[in-house]
């Protein structure tokens, strides 16, 4: 019996020192093995996978930053997926330290952004003027018969430029809603229209501003009355609601046409830093009151 049964503890023990060769083998051969890893990853689609996950990345920077999808075209592509990833898997089976090379994405997103602003005629500005002069210098320079103001906490929703464009065969502007989201275009559950109790009207805007610059538009024939800004204008947005009202007709769309990123470093959504005093803004109310009518008498 004795014999019988360290008969069956050696048969146990060469079992189990047969799997441990098995499994040596297996993890040099397959597990430890490049070549292993790389068949799996071709077997599964992996390098294909990876590449539409950094794709549906780059199409978030796209809506983000209003540019076409041609800018991120090629930048990242499957060659380079595949290289970059077998270049990780020989780092880590043979501990050793890796490295992405980026300089080749840099050098095409770079490319693909001097080809994008030449071929849609985007104005850089490269002066160290203040973001006032900054919008004054591209409202200056725009060109088409109608003009969008922007800025970079808004981005377009699909459909803004052609319902605008429609309601602006009717009306001289338009100023339309939005959605307010924060900086991860997280909804905040409420549109601006409602946060401002936004009504349309010179005063109404004059003495407490309910619309956001990034949500107006109006004609070309507005400019000789909304240029050059008056000296020591602090917020455009006030001052080109100013004039429109004034001088033109308008109409409010209230459907939301952007989302509205809003993050720590904005300032109010008028525009306004809340830390101005009562005696200041009253006094800078009548700066604006004061210039816009003497603009609309001067021009003809």
């Amino acid at each position: 019996m004795v014999k019988n049964i360290i008969s069956y503890i050696l048969s146990f023990i060469m079992v189990a020192l047969i799997i441990a060769i098995v499994a040596v083998s297996f993890l040099q051969n397959k597990v430890l093995n490049e070549d292993y890893w790389k068949m799996q990853m071709e077997q599964n689609n992996y390098y294909e996978k990876l590449e539409d996950t950094v794709n549906d990345g780059f199409e978030n920077y796209i809506m983000q930053s209003g540019m076409d999808s041609s800018v991120f075209e090629g930048i990242y592509d499957l060659e380079k997926v595949k290289e970059d990833t077998n270049s990780i898997v020989h780092a880590i089976l043979n501990n050793e330290e890796f490295k992405i090379d980026t300089s080749t994405i840099r050098e095409k997103l770079d490319n693909n952004i001097r080809k994008y602003i030449k071929d849609n005629k985007v104005l850089v500005n490269k002066t160290t003027e203040n973001q006032i002069q900054n919008f004054e210098n591209a409202i200056k320079h725009a060109v088409g018969d109608y003009i969008f103001l922007c800025d970079q906490d808004d981005v377009w929703m699909p459909g803004k430029v052609k319902k605008v464009l429609e309601a602006l065969k009717d009306y001289d502007f338009v100023v339309h809603n939005a959605e307010m989201v924060d900086g991860d275009l997280v909804s905040w559950g409420i549109d601006f229209f409602s946060l401002r109790k936004t009504r349309y009207g010179y005063w109404q805007n004059l003495w407490k501003m309910r619309y956001l610059g990034c949500t107006m538009a109006f004609r070309r024939n507005a400019l000789k009355f909304i240029l050059p800004f008056p000296n020591n204008m602090l917020w455009h947005d006030i001052w080109v609601a100013a004039i429109l009202h004034l001088k033109f007709h308008g109409i409010l769309i209230n459907e939301p046409l952007i989302w509205y990123r809003r993050h720590g470093s904005n300032v109010s959504p008028s525009g306004e830093n809340s830390g101005w005093s009562w005696g200041f803004r009253i006094r800078y109310r009548w700066f604006v009151f004061y210039n816009s009518i003497l603009r609309v008498i001067k021009v003809k």
